[in-house]
């Protein structure tokens, strides 16, 4: 019998899912795990908890939508809780490999995301060796990428270590004849969602694994914000937020189809893309990508065929702009994993010399502490940082404002508030975030430095001071 496991992670989705669909189309059974490594839930070097309660909540609303949606295909999802440490994981896997290695004739084959960045490594590097040291096969695939970065030529990838536009470049003509296929599409996700449950086979004893079921049975239950060490009550919706979308792959798909096929506002994202108020002014499917419940190339593909279906404008093709540059910073990510995370950023792995006495400037205590109670000497910084505490959420003409603020006019340590933001937001991408930290701060692999004046900016995008207004109060 051929057994498969798929370890979740930042893929929590059943379309375009590659590990999902090899597994289903190479094994009789099939187990997915979600492991609530510690790691990502404690506290970070800087003092923030690497996950707050806001994107806590989106990633349990999008795993309970997971574990619904692989049930409808026979599968179970469990889950590692967080109080089993790395070795208490790792012994979890061993254990149950034990048990159903005791039949001669099952294999094992571990299905996993390519695991490069330096926390999110760690334990999946571990799983992997140990499945190699008791003859479990494994499978890894770059899942999170809009292409497999072995898949770009050489001269794609120099191009990267020069900017984001030379990048550009180079992709954009490799995707008008290379562009992946779909593993799976959105419309065999809506057929797979309205099977009834008991219409699916969906039982281990059946197929022989009594012992494997009842050791399983622990580990179907999703835990709840309060397992995870959080207080439900510190919850609040704020009418005025921004962003209000319930995480899953079910709702990341009706906010996809919402944007483009229903109201058609994607013809007039240029526009408004640089909004502060209101659910509308962007896509908001970035939060959907952070945690992989919506692939890139899923929402790329879908852009194209509204494109060839309904219209084609320089808003639509804008929005394509912006996941070019999601998959530049996931590539460049790639390329250095652990530069991105260092004071000197990129560039700092680039050109070692120019960095030889590069001193980063610490943060005092006092400022730290107006900061964090959103009380700097911009009142626009101020909405901003009001707007993330209370939401977690901020638009992206504020993250660029109150990143060039605090480390192009304040000068601080870029790392700091990298991980304050690594920590509140909804749709932290550790590529994203870093990346756009590293290239504000003037460390990427950009060639200009920039630094926004954010009087302007906000005399520009808040005019009326509608936005202050809002969170200023």
């Amino acid at each position: 019998m051929k057994v498969a496991w798929v370890y979740f992670k930042d893929n929590l989705r059943i379309t375009d899912n590659l590990l999902l669909d090899n597994a289903l189309g190479y094994s009789d059974q099939v187990f997915a795990f979600y492991y609530f490594d510690p790691t990502f839930w404690q506290e970070t070097y800087f003092g923030y908890r690497k996950t707050a309660i806001y994107r806590a909540k989106f990633i349990l609303e999008a795993l309970e939508d997971l574990q619904y949606s692989l049930k409808c295909k026979g599968v179970q999802l469990c889950f590692i809780p967080i109080t089993h440490s790395h070795t208490q994981a790792l012994s979890f896997f061993k254990d149950l490999a034990s048990q159903l290695l005791s039949d001669a004739n099952t294999h094992i084959n571990l299905y996993i995301s390519n695991p490069y960045l330096r926390d999110e490594s760690r334990f999946q590097k571990a799983l992997i060796q140990q499945c190699i040291d008791i003859n479990i096969g494994v499978n890894q695939y770059k899942d999170s990428f809009l292409v497999d970065p072995d898949c770009l030529s050489i001269k794609t990838k120099k191009a990267l270590a020069k900017g984001f536009t030379p990048f550009r470049k180079q992709i954009e003509p490799f995707l008008e004849d290379n562009l992946p296929e779909l593993s799976s599409t959105t419309e065999q996700f809506t057929q797979i969602r309205a099977r009834e449950l008991n219409e699916v086979e969906y039982s281990l004893v059946s197929l022989g694994h009594n012992k494997v079921a009842s050791y399983l049975a622990s580990f179907r239950v999703l835990p709840t914000l309060s397992d995870l060490g959080y207080n439900q009550d510190n919850i609040i919706t704020y009418p005025h937020s921004a962003f209000t979308f319930k995480g899953g792959e079910t709702t990341g798909i009706q906010r996809l189809c919402y944007y483009l096929w229903e109201t058609h506002k994607i013809t007039t994202y240029k526009k408004t893309r640089n909004g502060l108020l209101g659910l509308d002014y962007s896509s908001k499917l970035s939060a959907w990508l952070a945690c992989g419940s919506l692939s890139m190339l899923t929402i790329y593909r879908e852009i194209l065929r509204f494109e060839d279906e309904v219209k084609s404008n320089e808003s639509t093709y804008w929005l394509r702009f912006e996941l070019l540059w999601r998959s530049y910073f996931k590539q460049c990510s790639y390329l250095y994993p652990d530069a991105i995370f260092r004071p000197t950023g990129i560039k700092g792995a680039l050109f070692p010399q120019r960095f030889e006495d590069y001193q980063i400037k610490s943060v005092p205590t006092s400022f730290l502490k107006k900061w964090h109670n959103a009380d700097t000497d911009c009142d626009f910084v101020n909405a901003n940082l009001k707007e993330l505490y209370a939401t977690g959420w901020m638009s992206n003409r504020g993250r660029q404002n109150v990143a060039s603020y605090w480390s192009k006019v304040l000068g601080l340590d870029w790392r700091v508030t990298a991980a304050q933001f690594e920590s509140l937001l909804i749709d932290y991408d550790a590529a994203s975030n870093y990346g756009n930290w590293c290239y504000v701060a003037g460390v990427g692999s950009d060639p200009r430095d920039r630094v926004f004046n954010t009087q302007l900016q906000a005399d520009r995008y808040d005019n009326d001071r509608s936005f202050r207004k809002t969170w200023l109060v």
